[in-house]
């Protein structure tokens, strides 16, 4: 992956951003380039959905000379800078400023050293599947940051599980405990309207955010995000049988767009809040 802020001129790419904008998404085709290239500050993790063409690039980092193929991979660093070429190609990625997101979260320690996973492409198919996956919910919550936070950590830990070199030392996982985990329902539960991050529930209870997602998963059987969301479909089906209309109900939640949130809605319960609502009558 070589120069995401250069689309096609016939394809604008679409996208959807953290509120901060240190994560962002998207999707769309690039045209070829040849020559130079300067990165801006997101790091892109970039998933080619085309076909294939030569990538080259040329940087401090190193060289990478491949065949890129739809399925594949690529990672280009942010704040880089050297002389390539790329073909015309369709790509899902996840950008991330990495100086920004981890510098603004102590207790998520140094951001990662991507260099090694920018040297080469990766076509594993669980990373490959997690992008995927990242596009389809975009579409429904990407307007939240524990989102974003799931993107992120998820995208860098699978990263990390396929190169050592990424973090050095596996996260040790500490249970909850029942005494915990009603404490994180009770807080979660009170926020439920807010946007409401990862980082924050896990400082919250003392807590650095890799440890404190995977023990989440022990004990909730889902990640913060997934949780979260659920939380707030079951209490938008208590606001609508309370009365509430189905705008009212997404904005109380903070849900602005009211498509986003039936489509959150049907995704959780298979059915829209509207023929819910009908059905309760």
């Amino acid at each position: 992956m070589s120069r995401p802020a250069h689309p096609a001129s016939d394809n604008v790419p679409k996208s959807v951003a953290s509120r901060d904008g240190n994560v962002i998404l998207l999707q769309g085709r690039f045209a070829a380039y040849s020559g130079c290239y300067n990165i801006g500050r997101h790091t892109y993790i970039g998933l080619s959905m085309g076909t294939a063409g030569r990538l080259y690039r040329r940087s401090c980092a190193g060289i990478i000379d491949v065949n890129w193929r739809s399925g594949q991979i690529g990672v280009a660093l942010g704040h880089s800078e050297g002389e390539g070429r790329s073909p015309d190609i369709r790509i899902t990625a996840l950008g991330i400023d990495l100086r920004r997101y981890f510098s603004d979260n102590d207790i998520l320690g140094p951001a990662p050293d991507l260099t090694a996973a920018a040297m080469r492409l990766n076509d594993d198919p669980l990373l490959v599947n997690i992008i995927k996956a990242m596009w389809a919910e975009a579409e429904i919550a990407g307007h939240t940051t524990s989102f974003f936070d799931h993107c992120v950590l998820r995208l860098l830990d699978r990263l990390a599980s396929l190169d050592n070199h990424i973090l050095k030392a596996p996260v040790q996982v500490r249970a909850l405990g029942y005494k915990t985990e009603a404490a994180i329902r009770d807080y979660i539960e009170s926020r439920l309207e807010d946007d409401l991050s990862v980082r924050e529930l896990a400082l919250q209870f003392d807590r650095d955010v890799k440890s404190f997602t995977r023990a989440f998963r022990q004990s909730f059987g889902r990640n913060p995000f997934s949780y979260i969301t659920r939380r707030r479909m079951e209490r938008a089906q208590t606001l609508i049988s309370q009365g509430y209309n189905i705008t009212e109900a997404a904005c109380s939640l903070g849900y602005c767009n009211p498509s986003k949130f039936s489509a959150a809605f049907r995704r959780e319960f298979g059915i829209t809040p509207s023929k819910w609502k009908f059905d309760q009558s």
